[in-house]
């Protein structure tokens, strides 16, 4: 199973996005979406959704509000300060409590603003127990696409080559990896941060 974290909000075309996702999710039948809304309470325009899409029983919807001082003001840029970090947290601690480590899974942070190919999915499977795996992702940063760098053999990343920031221990996009649930499991300190 790969579970895809995908933290939301309200706003216009919020709609218009999941619902694009959840035809995704109706092609691939291996994937269980957790849905993290940034509300006070989950709802109905979620809900709705994943019930007209057959989603509910291949979904978890979860909420939490970001703390107001977290949140972009008025025409902040986007890069101002990290979104999601209360969702995919959340989301993260019901995948501790609710995953069963003896199955293989894989974790993928799936942004709702994004546009995903089913193959992308059919790689992510191959991730193994205990393993990260990377891909290029396009229209990132600044560039055409946001990519590893590989050795020669292509089985080791040796840097990346990101416009923004390349100086972070990990220049990438949150839709350019996904990881083994036990590592998740194994780790449990591991969770975002606002520190950016």
């Amino acid at each position: 199973t790969i579970y895809a974290v995908t933290p939301t909000y309200p706003r216009p075309a919020q709609k218009a996005e999941l619902t694009r996702l959840s035809h995704l999710f109706m092609l691939l039948p291996h994937l269980h979406w957790i849905i993290v809304e940034d509300t006070n309470a989950t709802t109905s325009l979620v809900r709705n959704l994943l019930d007209r899409a057959g989603l509910e029983k291949r979904s978890t919807l979860l909420n939490i509000k970001t703390p107001s001082e977290f949140k972009l003001k008025g025409k902040d840029p986007n890069w101002i300060k990290p979104r999601g970090v209360e969702q995919r947290n959340l989301a993260l601690a019901w995948l501790r409590s609710h995953v069963d480590d003896d199955r293989h899974s894989i974790v993928f942070f799936m942004d709702d603003d994004n546009s995903y190919s089913t193959e992308l999915f059919a790689e992510m499977s191959k991730i193994g127990r205990g393993r990260v795996g990377v891909w290029p992702v396009g229209l990132v940063g600044g560039l055409m696409v946001e990519r590893p760098l590989l050795t020669e053999d292509g089985t080791k990343v040796t840097g990346f080559n990101a416009a923004w920031r390349p100086e972070r221990p990990f220049p990438i996009d949150m839709a350019a990896f996904a990881i083994s649930m036990d590592l998740f499991i194994r780790n449990p300190q591991a969770t975002f941060s606002y520190e950016v």
